[in-house]
């Protein structure tokens, strides 16, 4: 549900560059979407299979479950708010030249210089609690190490060739998590 209705609301333009980005992408789409599909069924998986079959670790206590969905809700709000205030959130990294590509500070970028990944892993993280299981978190959580290196090399590619980000990073200490500072 909450991705159809995210869908539906997201403007034309940026459902364009994250289903189709334009030049310049340092990173293949297609690699990236099946890293991604490959890494959520098989957390999917196991936590169906977990929960719903071979019971290996389906012990979360209910208030750890709840504050998995919290935390999952949350997260979900944090992405679709970064998506809303970041015309330029694309599926690649890749500067939008042909877009006009300016550096986002409003919204949650006036907090953390990447909100989406912070959701990300906050969406990956919580949805196994969520399902109640700790064994699907073995595959979800590879999740945070992967999109902290691809923030480093975003990172790079925005400090280089988008004029301003340097500034507005000096501005912004904090990369996922305010109070956690990642230089």
């Amino acid at each position: 549900v909450f991705l159809i209705a995210n869908a539906s609301t997201t403007p034309s333009d940026l459902l364009r560059e994250r289903f189709s980005p334009g030049p310049g992408a340092r990173e293949s789409v297609v690699a990236a979407a099946f890293l991604t599909t490959l890494l959520w069924s098989t957390h999917l998986l196991v936590a169906g299979a977990n929960v719903g079959r071979l019971h290996w670790s389906d012990t979360v206590p209910s208030i750890v479950r709840m504050l998995g969905f919290v935390l999952l809700t949350a997260s979900l709000a944090l992405l679709a708010k970064a998506m809303r205030s970041n015309p330029f959130f694309s599926s690649v990294i890749r500067v939008q030249i042909e877009r006009g590509h300016g550096v986002v500070s409003s919204g949650p970028y006036q907090f953390v210089r990447h909100p989406g990944y912070a959701a990300a892993i906050g969406i990956a993280l919580s949805s196994g609690l969520a399902l109640g299981s700790w064994g699907s978190l073995l595959p979800s959580g590879l999740v945070a190490p992967l999109l902290v290196w691809r923030i480093r090399r975003e990172e790079a590619l925005l400090c280089s060739e988008l004029p301003g980000y340097v500034e507005y990073a000096r501005s912004v200490r904090y990369r996922l998590l305010p109070l956690h500072e990642q230089r």
